[in-house]
């Protein structure tokens, strides 16, 4: 769902009828919204997305592609050059915790290295996220 998909949900369970046209010449209470109180009421909606909804969504890792902005490897000591631990989540729906390591930093080929020390090829990894540090504590 896109930020302009939420904002119409957040108007249509505001307001039921939301999505209905109402006549302007009508005197009668009757469903619907005018243009003018359709657009007041989204106005309204995109606000409160704006100012509450979308920091909160900010801060929430999202799933990134094996190749999409991989993790940076750090040097250690010996040949082993890791990154932060991150989220895994392999072709068969498993999720593991893992590393990024480079065995050989002239060939620039890393592993995922999980936690259990299994070594996962970049074929098995569908996605991964960084993990928030309060799970890492």
């Amino acid at each position: 769902m896109d930020r302009e998909q939420l904002i119409t949900s957040m108007c249509t369970t505001w307001r039921h009828d939301y999505g209905l046209d109402k006549r302007e010449d009508t005197v009668l209470p009757s469903s619907g919204m005018t243009p003018e109180e359709r657009a007041g009421l989204r106005r309204h909606m995109e606000q409160i997305f704006n100012h509450h909804i979308a920091p909160l969504l900010a801060q929430i890792p999202r799933w990134r592609r094996p190749d999409e902005d991989m993790p940076k490897i750090t040097p250690q000591q010996g040949w082993w050059d890791t990154s932060e631990p991150v989220l895994i989540q392999l072709a068969d729906q498993e999720q593991v915790v893992a590393t990024l390591v480079d065995l050989n930093p002239g060939l620039h080929e890393p592993l995922w290295c999980c936690t259990d020390q299994r070594r996962l090829e970049q074929d098995e990894v569908i996605a991964w996220m960084p993990l928030p540090a309060s799970t890492l504590a």
